[in-house]
């Protein structure tokens, strides 16, 4: 069982990790001879009985969906609507969408893999990538970090039979071995979509002293697994900002305003070498068609970059939900950066050639 399950404690592990990838990326440029982050012991939750969770009654679902497989959802503009769980997720114009290709790097398969949208899985797909985890979709805030995740689970004999308090008690114990604490107290359910959700909450320290906050919506029907992963920087302020992004298929789609179009800045002043006031070798290079790099001579990072107004710094890596935010400036040669996602995270760069575009 244990083994099965960790699939998803694994891709809730992924999830948390979505707000910090500013902090992930800030690591990369200290030396090598820094001390390891401490891990933070954590003690076993106290896991309700069985008996504590009323099952979910499998006939709830509309008939046309009951005894289905999962079906993903399918992306029109800014809205994602997913029939087979009976919701409409209205994404924010601030917000961005992972697309299949960002979704699959996450899963570890090729983007055409992925073009599955709006059919049920079948079961050959998942047999034939040996997977037990497919993420729906994921969608989040670049510059906050607030995200949300709908991820699948198939769960094979002898788990297909699992109750609800099973499979959340064997998700608990593997993301407290990863060490996540887990906030058990949120009694009943929640109703998103069609559906009843049991739920529990997470707490993720990351370095720099980052903490990753989240709460995990928890169904199991049809042999699935089904999860809604909130994570934000804020215990309960993010689960509410989304799940007001949330409404069923009969609701109305609000109407939002279209934001126009602004071409992206890339101040001039910032092209060009960079070298770490720690350690010259490492060095920033930013080009003024917005391409940039990264990194010690053998181990270099391709990024994009943008500015905004006269002292904001935008670097996107990877996958495009994924933004760092900066605060910087120039004075005598000399650039720094200050993170507006890590308090007091600051670096000083000075100024080499310039970079060719």
């Amino acid at each position: 069982m244990k083994k099965k399950i960790f699939a998803l404690a694994a891709a809730l592990v992924l999830m948390l990790t979505i707000l910090t990838a500013c902090a992930e990326n800030a690591p990369a440029e200290v030396p090598a001879t820094e001390p390891p982050t401490e891990v933070v012991e954590t003690t076993e939750p106290e896991v309700p009985e069985a008996d504590a969770y009323d099952e979910v009654d499998e006939d709830e679902a509309p008939p046309t969906r009951r005894g289905r497989g999962p079906v993903r959802g399918l992306w029109e503009g800014n809205v994602f609507t997913s029939e087979y769980l009976g919701l409409r997720f209205v994404m924010p114009f601030d917000w961005s969408a992972a697309d299949d290709a960002d979704i699959a790097g996450l899963m570890g398969v090729g983007a055409d893999v992925m073009a599955i949208s709006g059919i049920e899985i079948p079961g050959e797909f998942w047999d034939m990538f040996d997977l037990v985890a497919v993420f729906d979709m994921v969608a989040a805030n670049p510059l906050t970090g607030t995200s949300v995740q709908i991820v699948f689970e198939r769960l094979m004999f002898p788990l297909r039979g699992i109750s609800t308090a099973e499979y959340v008690e064997a998700t608990v114990h593997q993301l407290e071995r990863a060490g996540i604490s887990v906030n058990l107290d949120f009694p009943g359910t929640v109703r998103i979509g069609d559906y009843d959700w049991y739920s529990f909450g997470t707490v993720m320290e990351m370095p720099l002293g980052m903490v990753a906050y989240g709460r995990q919506f928890i169904n199991v029907q049809d042999g699935f697994g089904r999860i809604i992963g909130i994570t934000g920087n804020d215990p309960e302020a993010s689960v509410n900002e989304v799940l007001a992004m949330i409404i069923s298929l009969d609701d109305p789609i609000p109407e939002q305003i279209i934001p126009e179009a602004v071409a992206a800045e890339h101040t001039e002043a910032l092209v060009g070498t960079w070298a770490w006031d720690e350690d010259g070798a490492y060095t920033y290079v930013f080009y003024a068609d917005g391409r940039g790099t990264r990194g010690f001579p053998w181990m270099t990072e391709e990024f994009e970059w943008r500015t905004e107004g006269d002292d904001h710094l935008m670097i996107t890596t990877g996958i495009s939900i994924m933004v760092e935010s900066w605060t910087f400036t120039i004075s005598d040669d000399v650039l720094t950066i200050d993170s507006r996602q890590v308090p007091g995270l600051t670096f000083n760069y000075h100024s080499r050639q310039p970079a060719d575009a």
